[in-house]
Protein backbone atom coordinates (compact mmCIF):
# COMPACT_ATOMS: atom_id res chain seq x y z
CA UNK A 1 0.00 0.00 0.00
CA UNK A 2 3.00 2.43 0.58
CA UNK A 3 3.06 3.09 -3.68
CA UNK A 4 -0.50 4.36 -3.86
CA UNK A 5 0.09 6.46 -0.62
CA UNK A 6 3.00 7.97 -2.32
CA UNK A 7 1.49 8.79 -5.60
CA UNK A 8 -1.44 10.64 -3.65
CA UNK A 9 1.36 12.75 -1.68
CA UNK A 10 2.77 13.63 -5.06
CA UNK A 11 -0.96 14.57 -6.83
CA UNK A 12 -1.52 16.34 -3.35
CA UNK A 13 1.60 18.67 -3.38
CA UNK A 14 0.66 18.98 -7.34
CA UNK A 15 -2.92 20.38 -6.87
CA UNK A 16 -1.46 23.05 -3.92
CA UNK A 17 1.38 24.17 -6.24
CA UNK A 18 -0.81 24.72 -8.98
CA UNK A 19 -2.78 26.20 -6.48
CA UNK A 20 -0.62 28.69 -5.79
CA UNK A 21 0.74 29.27 -9.54
CA UNK A 22 -2.81 30.49 -9.77
CA UNK A 23 -2.68 32.87 -7.06
CA UNK A 24 0.20 34.34 -7.98
CA UNK A 25 -0.70 34.96 -11.56
CA UNK A 26 -3.96 36.65 -10.38
CA UNK A 27 -1.92 38.75 -8.18
CA UNK A 28 0.43 39.65 -11.14
CA UNK A 29 -2.49 40.73 -13.30
CA UNK A 30 -4.39 42.74 -10.50
CA UNK A 31 -0.87 43.91 -9.69
CA UNK A 32 0.05 45.28 -13.39
CA UNK A 33 -3.89 46.52 -14.26
CA UNK A 34 -2.94 49.04 -11.56
CA UNK A 35 0.91 49.53 -11.37
CA UNK A 36 1.53 49.99 -15.18
CA UNK A 37 4.72 49.88 -16.71
CA UNK A 38 7.74 51.83 -17.94
CA UNK A 39 6.85 51.38 -21.35
CA UNK A 40 4.33 51.85 -23.49
CA UNK A 41 3.07 51.12 -27.30
CA UNK A 42 3.89 53.51 -29.48
CA UNK A 43 0.32 52.34 -30.96
CA UNK A 44 -1.78 50.46 -28.42
CA UNK A 45 -3.55 49.27 -31.54
CA UNK A 46 -0.73 47.10 -32.75
CA UNK A 47 1.58 47.19 -29.97
CA UNK A 48 4.26 46.64 -32.30
CA UNK A 49 6.81 48.37 -30.76
CA UNK A 50 7.70 50.76 -27.74
CA UNK A 51 8.24 54.15 -26.45
CA UNK A 52 9.55 55.39 -23.07
CA UNK A 53 7.45 57.29 -21.04
CA UNK A 54 7.92 61.31 -20.93
CA UNK A 55 10.35 61.92 -17.62
CA UNK A 56 8.72 64.68 -15.09
CA UNK A 57 12.13 66.99 -15.54
CA UNK A 58 11.24 67.27 -19.05
CA UNK A 59 7.06 67.84 -18.27
CA UNK A 60 7.74 70.55 -16.14
CA UNK A 61 9.51 72.99 -17.55
CA UNK A 62 8.62 77.18 -17.19
CA UNK A 63 5.91 78.84 -18.53
CA UNK A 64 7.97 81.75 -19.31
CA UNK A 65 11.72 82.94 -19.40
CA UNK A 66 11.46 86.52 -19.32
CA UNK A 67 14.88 88.54 -19.87
CA UNK A 68 15.60 92.06 -19.17
CA UNK A 69 18.25 93.56 -21.55
CA UNK A 70 17.53 96.88 -19.36
CA UNK A 71 15.70 100.10 -20.49
CA UNK A 72 12.37 98.24 -20.97
CA UNK A 73 13.57 95.85 -23.93
CA UNK A 74 12.48 92.46 -23.16
CA UNK A 75 12.31 89.09 -24.83
CA UNK A 76 10.45 85.72 -23.68
CA UNK A 77 12.90 82.75 -24.63
CA UNK A 78 10.94 80.36 -27.43
CA UNK A 79 10.55 76.85 -26.24
CA UNK A 80 12.77 75.33 -28.73
CA UNK A 81 15.94 77.52 -26.91
CA UNK A 82 14.75 75.93 -23.53
CA UNK A 83 18.43 74.55 -23.81
CA UNK A 84 18.84 78.13 -21.57
CA UNK A 85 16.92 77.12 -18.70
CA UNK A 86 19.19 73.61 -18.85
CA UNK A 87 22.07 76.16 -18.11
CA UNK A 88 20.24 78.31 -15.76
CA UNK A 89 19.69 74.94 -13.35
CA UNK A 90 22.86 73.64 -13.87
CA UNK A 91 24.33 77.34 -12.72
CA UNK A 92 21.76 77.43 -9.96
CA UNK A 93 22.67 73.83 -8.92
CA UNK A 94 26.24 74.83 -8.38
CA UNK A 95 24.95 78.39 -6.14
CA UNK A 96 22.73 76.14 -3.61
CA UNK A 97 24.90 73.30 -2.88
CA UNK A 98 27.67 76.02 -1.45
CA UNK A 99 28.03 75.75 2.64
CA UNK A 100 27.74 79.18 3.51
CA UNK A 101 24.51 79.80 1.59
CA UNK A 102 22.46 82.31 3.30
CA UNK A 103 18.71 83.34 2.82
CA UNK A 104 16.81 86.63 3.69
CA UNK A 105 13.10 87.21 2.79
CA UNK A 106 12.34 90.22 0.48
CA UNK A 107 9.41 92.37 -0.77
CA UNK A 108 8.23 92.15 -4.09
CA UNK A 109 8.98 95.95 -4.42
CA UNK A 110 12.66 94.73 -4.27
CA UNK A 111 12.21 91.80 -6.24
CA UNK A 112 10.65 94.17 -9.10
CA UNK A 113 13.87 96.44 -8.49
CA UNK A 114 16.03 93.84 -9.13
CA UNK A 115 14.12 92.47 -11.96
CA UNK A 116 14.42 96.11 -13.23
CA UNK A 117 17.57 95.32 -14.12
CA UNK A 118 19.22 93.22 -16.63
CA UNK A 119 17.81 90.10 -15.49
CA UNK A 120 16.45 86.70 -16.25
CA UNK A 121 13.14 85.09 -14.76
CA UNK A 122 11.46 81.66 -15.33
CA UNK A 123 8.01 81.22 -14.10
CA UNK A 124 6.01 78.06 -13.58
CA UNK A 125 2.20 78.41 -13.63
CA UNK A 126 1.87 76.23 -11.10
CA UNK A 127 3.31 75.63 -7.50
CA UNK A 128 5.95 72.84 -6.88
CA UNK A 129 7.27 71.52 -3.50
CA UNK A 130 10.58 73.70 -3.38
CA UNK A 131 13.03 71.20 -1.92
CA UNK A 132 11.62 67.81 -3.56
CA UNK A 133 11.63 69.82 -7.08
CA UNK A 134 15.42 70.14 -6.35
CA UNK A 135 15.75 66.81 -6.02
CA UNK A 136 13.95 65.80 -9.24
CA UNK A 137 16.08 68.30 -11.39
CA UNK A 138 18.87 67.09 -9.68
CA UNK A 139 20.07 70.06 -7.76
CA UNK A 140 22.42 69.09 -5.30
CA UNK A 141 21.84 71.84 -2.39
CA UNK A 142 22.87 72.69 0.98
CA UNK A 143 18.86 73.41 1.66
CA UNK A 144 18.15 71.85 4.99
CA UNK A 145 18.01 75.00 6.78
CA UNK A 146 16.20 76.78 4.26
CA UNK A 147 12.80 77.50 4.81
CA UNK A 148 10.95 77.53 1.30
CA UNK A 149 8.09 75.94 1.00
CA UNK A 150 6.75 76.05 -2.33
CA UNK A 151 8.74 76.87 -5.82
CA UNK A 152 7.17 78.90 -8.50
CA UNK A 153 9.90 80.96 -10.48
CA UNK A 154 13.52 81.52 -9.86
CA UNK A 155 15.64 84.86 -10.91
CA UNK A 156 18.74 86.35 -11.19
CA UNK A 157 19.65 90.22 -12.06
CA UNK A 158 23.11 91.87 -12.57
CA UNK A 159 21.82 94.30 -9.91
CA UNK A 160 23.16 91.48 -7.52
CA UNK A 161 25.41 89.25 -9.00
CA UNK A 162 26.37 86.99 -5.94
CA UNK A 163 22.39 86.25 -5.66
CA UNK A 164 19.46 84.60 -7.15
CA UNK A 165 15.62 85.07 -5.79
CA UNK A 166 12.96 82.40 -5.22
CA UNK A 167 9.72 83.24 -6.04
CA UNK A 168 7.21 81.35 -3.57
CA UNK A 169 3.65 81.93 -5.55
CA UNK A 170 1.54 80.05 -2.94
CA UNK A 171 2.32 82.27 -0.02
CA UNK A 172 3.32 85.26 -2.31
CA UNK A 173 6.39 85.07 -0.89
CA UNK A 174 10.40 86.12 -2.37
CA UNK A 175 13.32 85.23 -0.98
CA UNK A 176 16.94 86.09 -1.93
CA UNK A 177 19.76 83.52 -1.74
CA UNK A 178 23.28 84.50 -1.15
CA UNK A 179 26.50 82.03 -2.10
CA UNK A 180 29.98 82.75 -2.96
CA UNK A 181 29.43 81.12 -6.12
CA UNK A 182 30.57 83.05 -9.36
CA UNK A 183 27.02 83.47 -11.45
CA UNK A 184 28.81 85.27 -14.30
CA UNK A 185 27.62 82.29 -16.65
CA UNK A 186 24.39 83.73 -16.27
CA UNK A 187 25.15 87.14 -17.56
CA UNK A 188 26.92 84.94 -20.35
CA UNK A 189 22.94 83.60 -21.04
CA UNK A 190 21.43 86.97 -20.85
CA UNK A 191 24.42 87.88 -23.47
CA UNK A 192 23.81 85.13 -25.62
CA UNK A 193 20.34 85.64 -25.74
CA UNK A 194 20.98 89.33 -26.84
CA UNK A 195 22.94 88.52 -29.51
CA UNK A 196 20.60 86.06 -31.14
CA UNK A 197 17.67 87.27 -33.03
CA UNK A 198 14.48 87.21 -30.43
CA UNK A 199 11.13 89.21 -30.87
CA UNK A 200 11.02 92.12 -28.69
CA UNK A 201 8.56 92.42 -26.22
CA UNK A 202 8.48 95.88 -23.74
CA UNK A 203 5.76 96.34 -20.38
CA UNK A 204 2.35 97.81 -21.97
CA UNK A 205 3.07 101.06 -19.86
CA UNK A 206 5.58 101.90 -22.13
CA UNK A 207 3.07 101.65 -25.31
CA UNK A 208 0.14 102.88 -23.31
CA UNK A 209 1.02 104.87 -20.66
CA UNK A 210 -0.96 102.72 -18.04
CA UNK A 211 -0.05 101.10 -14.56
CA UNK A 212 0.60 97.55 -16.43
CA UNK A 213 4.13 95.76 -16.85
CA UNK A 214 2.70 93.12 -18.92
CA UNK A 215 4.86 92.14 -21.74
CA UNK A 216 3.58 93.07 -24.99
CA UNK A 217 5.51 91.60 -27.94
CA UNK A 218 5.76 93.97 -31.09
CA UNK A 219 6.28 93.15 -35.13
CA UNK A 220 6.93 89.20 -34.89
CA UNK A 221 6.56 87.27 -37.58
CA UNK A 222 5.98 83.45 -37.20
CA UNK A 223 5.89 80.42 -39.93
CA UNK A 224 1.85 79.18 -38.00
CA UNK A 225 -0.68 78.31 -40.42
CA UNK A 226 -4.15 77.19 -40.04
CA UNK A 227 -3.95 73.09 -39.96
CA UNK A 228 -6.42 70.88 -40.07
CA UNK A 229 -6.88 67.77 -37.80
CA UNK A 230 -9.22 64.88 -37.15
CA UNK A 231 -10.83 63.04 -33.97
CA UNK A 232 -8.47 60.38 -32.71
CA UNK A 233 -10.95 57.87 -31.72
CA UNK A 234 -14.74 58.10 -34.12
CA UNK A 235 -17.85 56.77 -32.48
CA UNK A 236 -18.25 54.18 -35.32
CA UNK A 237 -14.72 52.82 -35.28
CA UNK A 238 -15.49 49.97 -33.21
CA UNK A 239 -12.70 47.81 -32.83
CA UNK A 240 -10.76 50.86 -31.65
CA UNK A 241 -12.91 51.96 -28.82
CA UNK A 242 -13.03 48.72 -27.59
CA UNK A 243 -9.36 48.26 -27.91
CA UNK A 244 -9.27 51.55 -25.57
CA UNK A 245 -11.75 50.29 -22.86
CA UNK A 246 -10.01 47.03 -22.66
CA UNK A 247 -6.92 49.22 -20.97
CA UNK A 248 -9.03 50.22 -18.32
CA UNK A 249 -11.80 47.16 -17.60
CA UNK A 250 -9.65 43.74 -18.88
CA UNK A 251 -10.26 41.94 -22.05
CA UNK A 252 -13.29 40.05 -20.41
CA UNK A 253 -15.49 42.73 -20.18
CA UNK A 254 -16.43 40.94 -16.88
CA UNK A 255 -19.54 42.96 -15.44
CA UNK A 256 -19.32 45.58 -17.73
CA UNK A 257 -22.51 47.40 -19.29
CA UNK A 258 -22.20 48.92 -22.75
CA UNK A 259 -24.93 51.74 -23.48
CA UNK A 260 -24.97 53.23 -26.56
CA UNK A 261 -26.89 56.75 -26.77
CA UNK A 262 -28.70 58.56 -29.84
CA UNK A 263 -25.90 61.29 -29.97
CA UNK A 264 -23.39 58.28 -30.86
CA UNK A 265 -22.05 58.70 -27.44
CA UNK A 266 -20.81 54.78 -25.97
CA UNK A 267 -20.60 54.64 -22.35
CA UNK A 268 -19.07 51.56 -20.52
CA UNK A 269 -19.94 50.97 -16.85
CA UNK A 270 -18.44 48.75 -14.17
CA UNK A 271 -20.69 47.09 -11.73
CA UNK A 272 -23.19 49.85 -9.91
CA UNK A 273 -20.79 52.56 -11.15
CA UNK A 274 -17.62 51.94 -9.47
CA UNK A 275 -15.58 52.62 -12.60
CA UNK A 276 -17.53 54.45 -16.23
CA UNK A 277 -15.45 55.34 -19.33
CA UNK A 278 -17.42 57.67 -21.83
CA UNK A 279 -16.62 57.81 -25.45
CA UNK A 280 -18.38 61.26 -26.82
CA UNK A 281 -19.50 61.52 -30.46
CA UNK A 282 -16.92 64.46 -30.68
CA UNK A 283 -13.76 62.31 -30.54
CA UNK A 284 -13.48 63.04 -25.84
CA UNK A 285 -12.83 60.43 -23.07
CA UNK A 286 -13.65 60.51 -19.73
CA UNK A 287 -13.12 57.98 -16.94
CA UNK A 288 -14.53 58.09 -13.38
CA UNK A 289 -13.59 55.97 -10.72
CA UNK A 290 -15.23 55.82 -7.25
CA UNK A 291 -12.90 55.62 -4.48
CA UNK A 292 -15.13 53.73 -2.14
CA UNK A 293 -13.79 52.64 1.17
CA UNK A 294 -10.85 51.77 -0.45
CA UNK A 295 -7.13 51.40 1.61
CA UNK A 296 -6.24 55.55 1.02
CA UNK A 297 -2.20 56.64 1.12
CA UNK A 298 -1.64 59.85 0.56
CA UNK A 299 1.79 59.98 -2.39
CA UNK A 300 3.98 62.99 -2.58
CA UNK A 301 3.86 65.44 -5.58
CA UNK A 302 5.85 63.88 -7.83
CA UNK A 303 4.88 60.34 -6.56
CA UNK A 304 1.57 61.32 -7.87
CA UNK A 305 2.76 63.05 -11.35
CA UNK A 306 4.66 59.93 -11.72
CA UNK A 307 1.38 57.82 -11.30
CA UNK A 308 -0.46 60.08 -13.63
CA UNK A 309 2.05 59.73 -16.35
CA UNK A 310 1.71 55.91 -16.25
CA UNK A 311 -1.65 55.83 -16.43
CA UNK A 312 -1.83 57.95 -19.50
CA UNK A 313 0.79 55.59 -21.02
CA UNK A 314 -1.03 52.99 -20.64
CA UNK A 315 -4.77 54.35 -21.40
CA UNK A 316 -4.54 56.18 -24.58
CA UNK A 317 -0.77 56.71 -24.53
CA UNK A 318 1.12 60.11 -25.17
CA UNK A 319 0.46 60.72 -28.63
CA UNK A 320 -2.51 60.66 -30.78
CA UNK A 321 -4.59 56.87 -31.22
CA UNK A 322 -3.09 57.53 -34.60
CA UNK A 323 0.19 58.05 -33.89
CA UNK A 324 0.67 61.61 -33.72
CA UNK A 325 3.46 62.57 -32.05
CA UNK A 326 2.70 66.08 -30.13
CA UNK A 327 5.36 67.59 -27.46
CA UNK A 328 3.62 67.23 -24.21
CA UNK A 329 3.97 69.13 -21.17
CA UNK A 330 2.91 70.43 -17.63
CA UNK A 331 0.41 72.83 -17.67
CA UNK A 332 -1.16 73.34 -14.20
CA UNK A 333 -1.37 71.74 -11.28
CA UNK A 334 -2.70 71.73 -7.89
CA UNK A 335 -3.83 69.97 -4.87
CA UNK A 336 -7.35 68.73 -4.44
CA UNK A 337 -9.97 66.76 -1.71
CA UNK A 338 -12.00 64.39 -2.77
CA UNK A 339 -14.12 62.40 -0.41
CA UNK A 340 -11.98 63.81 2.47
CA UNK A 341 -9.11 62.55 1.08
CA UNK A 342 -5.87 64.67 -0.64
CA UNK A 343 -4.16 64.62 -4.07
CA UNK A 344 -3.42 66.56 -7.04
CA UNK A 345 -5.46 67.51 -10.29
CA UNK A 346 -2.36 67.39 -13.20
CA UNK A 347 -3.69 69.04 -16.82
CA UNK A 348 -0.91 68.81 -19.35
CA UNK A 349 -0.62 70.58 -22.60
CA UNK A 350 1.07 70.25 -25.91
CA UNK A 351 3.00 71.78 -28.38
CA UNK A 352 2.67 71.90 -31.73
CA UNK A 353 5.97 73.14 -33.78
CA UNK A 354 7.12 75.50 -30.59
CA UNK A 355 3.55 76.95 -29.85
CA UNK A 356 1.11 75.87 -27.06
CA UNK A 357 -2.16 73.94 -28.43
CA UNK A 358 -5.40 76.21 -26.53
CA UNK A 359 -9.17 74.33 -26.20
CA UNK A 360 -11.71 77.04 -25.80
CA UNK A 361 -14.41 76.58 -23.37
CA UNK A 362 -11.46 75.67 -20.47
CA UNK A 363 -11.34 72.17 -21.99
CA UNK A 364 -8.00 70.22 -21.86
CA UNK A 365 -6.10 68.10 -23.88
CA UNK A 366 -5.11 65.81 -20.78
CA UNK A 367 -6.15 65.83 -17.51
CA UNK A 368 -5.79 63.46 -14.50
CA UNK A 369 -6.92 63.49 -11.11
CA UNK A 370 -4.55 61.48 -8.65
CA UNK A 371 -6.15 60.55 -4.90
CA UNK A 372 -3.67 58.65 -3.24
CA UNK A 373 -2.39 55.88 -5.24
CA UNK A 374 -5.66 55.69 -7.39
CA UNK A 375 -7.19 57.56 -10.28
CA UNK A 376 -10.13 59.59 -9.82
CA UNK A 377 -10.54 61.20 -13.22
CA UNK A 378 -9.53 61.14 -16.85
CA UNK A 379 -10.22 63.47 -19.53
CA UNK A 380 -8.65 63.42 -22.73
CA UNK A 381 -9.77 65.21 -26.11
CA UNK A 382 -6.16 64.42 -27.86
CA UNK A 383 -6.40 66.04 -31.50
CA UNK A 384 -4.93 64.17 -34.70
CA UNK A 385 -2.82 65.79 -36.83
CA UNK A 386 -1.01 63.56 -39.89
CA UNK A 387 2.72 63.52 -39.38
CA UNK A 388 3.30 65.20 -42.85
CA UNK A 389 1.38 68.72 -41.80
CA UNK A 390 3.73 68.29 -38.88
CA UNK A 391 6.46 67.87 -40.39
CA UNK A 392 5.78 70.64 -43.51
CA UNK A 393 5.42 73.59 -40.81
CA UNK A 394 8.98 73.80 -39.92
CA UNK A 395 9.20 75.15 -44.52
CA UNK A 396 6.70 77.25 -44.09
CA UNK A 397 7.58 80.85 -44.96
CA UNK A 398 7.51 83.70 -42.30
CA UNK A 399 4.63 86.22 -42.22
CA UNK A 400 4.27 89.27 -40.44
CA UNK A 401 1.46 88.70 -37.66
CA UNK A 402 -1.15 91.93 -36.76
CA UNK A 403 0.95 94.00 -33.63
CA UNK A 404 -1.12 92.93 -30.50
CA UNK A 405 -1.40 96.45 -29.64
CA UNK A 406 -3.51 97.12 -33.12
CA UNK A 407 -5.91 93.56 -32.47
CA UNK A 408 -6.65 95.65 -28.82
CA UNK A 409 -6.81 98.69 -30.00
CA UNK A 410 -9.62 97.07 -32.97
CA UNK A 411 -11.16 94.57 -30.10
CA UNK A 412 -10.69 96.51 -26.95
CA UNK A 413 -15.23 96.95 -26.92
CA UNK A 414 -15.78 93.38 -27.92
CA UNK A 415 -12.93 92.32 -25.01
CA UNK A 416 -15.56 94.10 -22.20
CA UNK A 417 -18.55 92.27 -23.87
CA UNK A 418 -16.22 88.87 -23.04
CA UNK A 419 -15.44 90.16 -19.79
CA UNK A 420 -18.51 91.46 -18.63
CA UNK A 421 -19.76 88.00 -19.74
CA UNK A 422 -17.73 86.37 -17.23
CA UNK A 423 -18.56 88.77 -14.52
CA UNK A 424 -15.79 91.06 -15.02
CA UNK A 425 -17.29 94.81 -15.14
CA UNK A 426 -15.36 97.08 -17.06
CA UNK A 427 -16.34 100.31 -15.89
CA UNK A 428 -16.17 104.17 -17.97
CA UNK A 429 -18.66 106.32 -20.03
CA UNK A 430 -16.62 106.98 -22.84
CA UNK A 431 -14.89 104.50 -25.20
CA UNK A 432 -11.81 105.37 -23.85
CA UNK A 433 -12.75 104.54 -20.35
CA UNK A 434 -13.44 101.14 -21.96
CA UNK A 435 -10.13 101.10 -23.54
CA UNK A 436 -7.87 102.10 -20.72
CA UNK A 437 -9.76 99.81 -18.22
CA UNK A 438 -9.85 96.95 -20.59
CA UNK A 439 -5.69 97.01 -21.12
CA UNK A 440 -4.80 97.68 -17.65
CA UNK A 441 -6.41 93.86 -16.61
CA UNK A 442 -4.25 92.24 -19.18
CA UNK A 443 -2.22 89.91 -17.70
CA UNK A 444 -0.27 87.93 -20.62
CA UNK A 445 -0.40 87.79 -24.15
CA UNK A 446 1.15 85.48 -26.24
CA UNK A 447 1.07 82.98 -29.48
CA UNK A 448 -0.47 80.04 -29.88
CA UNK A 449 -2.62 77.51 -31.88
CA UNK A 450 -6.69 77.09 -30.69
CA UNK A 451 -9.08 75.01 -31.22
CA UNK A 452 -12.47 76.57 -31.07
CA UNK A 453 -15.65 74.05 -31.09
CA UNK A 454 -17.47 76.30 -33.77
CA UNK A 455 -16.26 79.13 -36.33
CA UNK A 456 -18.81 81.02 -38.23
CA UNK A 457 -21.75 78.43 -37.09
CA UNK A 458 -19.66 75.26 -38.23
CA UNK A 459 -17.42 72.79 -37.19
CA UNK A 460 -14.41 73.28 -39.16
CA UNK A 461 -12.03 70.76 -38.21
CA UNK A 462 -9.01 73.27 -37.93
CA UNK A 463 -6.69 74.64 -35.42
CA UNK A 464 -5.96 78.57 -36.14
CA UNK A 465 -2.72 80.51 -34.82
CA UNK A 466 -3.97 83.04 -32.72
CA UNK A 467 -3.11 85.86 -30.28
CA UNK A 468 -3.85 84.71 -26.77
CA UNK A 469 -5.20 87.84 -24.21
CA UNK A 470 -5.33 86.70 -20.71
CA UNK A 471 -7.26 88.30 -18.08
CA UNK A 472 -7.01 86.09 -14.89
CA UNK A 473 -9.12 82.71 -16.19
CA UNK A 474 -10.21 84.34 -18.83
CA UNK A 475 -8.79 83.71 -22.82
CA UNK A 476 -9.43 85.53 -25.82
CA UNK A 477 -8.03 84.47 -29.00
CA UNK A 478 -7.75 86.51 -32.02
CA UNK A 479 -6.79 85.81 -35.71
CA UNK A 480 -2.96 86.34 -35.85
CA UNK A 481 -3.42 87.79 -38.99
CA UNK A 482 -6.14 89.73 -39.86
CA UNK A 483 -7.06 89.93 -35.59
CA UNK A 484 -10.64 88.69 -35.65
CA UNK A 485 -12.27 87.33 -32.78
CA UNK A 486 -12.37 83.34 -32.83
CA UNK A 487 -14.86 82.76 -30.38
CA UNK A 488 -16.42 83.76 -27.62
CA UNK A 489 -14.25 81.29 -24.75
CA UNK A 490 -16.23 80.50 -21.64
CA UNK A 491 -14.73 80.98 -18.03
CA UNK A 492 -11.87 78.55 -17.17
CA UNK A 493 -7.88 77.38 -17.79
CA UNK A 494 -7.84 77.92 -22.29
CA UNK A 495 -4.52 76.93 -21.93
CA UNK A 496 -3.92 73.07 -22.63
Amino acid sequence: MTRPIQIERVKTIFIVVLFLMTILLLYFSWKDSFLVGIKIPIDFLSQEETIPLPFSEDLIKPNEIMVNFGSDAHTIVARKDYKYWDAFVLSVSEFLNRENLTITEITKNQFDEATGYRSIFAKFDYDLPFKDTLAQLDIQANANNIPIEMFTGIAYSTAIQDSIIIYDGKNQKYYRLVSDYDLTALNTIIDDIENNSFDPYFPMRVFLGLDNSTLMPISVKTEMKEIAYGKEINYYETEKIVKLAQTFFGEGFDFVRKITESSGTTIYMYGYGQKILILNKDGAIEYKEELGEASYSALSYFDSLNLAVNFIGTHGSWESLNGTKLTPYLKDAEPIIIDNKSGYRFIFGVIINDHPLYLDGGKQTLSVEVIGNRIANYKRQMLDISQNTLDSLTNEPLRQTMDPINILTDNHMEMKTVLNAAGIIIPGTTETDFFENTSVLIDEIKMGYVKTDEMDGIQTGKVYPAWIFRVGDIYMYFDIFSGKLLSNPNQGPGGV
